[in-house]
Order: C-alpha cells, then sequence, then structure tokens
C-alpha cells in the first residue's frame, strides 16, 4: 500500500497553561507495523471523530476519498477502528493515540 506516506500527524493547539500534545492516528499494514496517517487524513478523522462523540453525525463510517480522491477505495469505521479496502474486502485496525508534552 503505497498511497499513506508516513508524515508527521497533527498538532492539537492547547493554551501555555495546559500540557499539549500530538495526535496519531495509524493503521496497520501487517502484523506489527502500525503505519501514521496523512496530516489531512488524521484531521478529517479527528473532525468525523469530535462530530461522532458530540452526536452531530449518527454515521461512524467515513469514506477516506473525502480527503484524497486516490482514497476513494478506504473506508474508516470509527467504532470499531477498523479500515476496509472496499474493493478488495480487505481489513485493517486502525490506532488513535495521544502523545502528551508537559
Amino acid at each position: 500500500m503505497t498511497i499513506f506516506y508516513v508524515i508527521l500527524s497533527l498538532w492539537r493547539m492547547a493554551s501555555s497553561a495546559k500540557p499539549s500534545g500530538v495526535v496519531v492516528w495509524e493503521w496497520e499494514e501487517r502484523k506489527g507495523l502500525w503505519i501514521p496517517y496523512e496530516v489531512d487524513v488524521v484531521r478529517f478523522l479527528e473532525g468525523s471523530s469530535l462530530k461522532l462523540k458530540q452526536k452531530l453525525s449518527r454515521n461512524s463510517t467515513v469514506n477516506l476519498g473525502e480527503t484524497d480522491p486516490k482514497l476513494n477505495c478506504y473506508e474508516v469505521d470509527l467504532v470499531n477502528m477498523e479500515q476496509m479496502n472496499v474493493m478488495s474486502g480487505r481489513g485493517y485496525c486502525i490506532f488513535l493515540h495521544i502523545l502528551m508534552f508537559h
């Protein structure tokens, strides 16, 4: 899978009085090999996840083609934390973590 690039993930803005951190979304290409999503995809997944948590959206599945047409065959289920290639039917685990800085 060459359509995903290893790029730094999205920085979350925080005031100087609060700890800040980096949000990292990754997908597991194969056992033990986690690939970070591109920054635009991270922003999209964060926004979609926030809408779902705030109940502004009922749809837990989003299409990555909304960030890049080349990714149109990939859907992400934000509840089950899975990415699916809708063309091949192959599924991948996804993972979200936040690296905090104090």
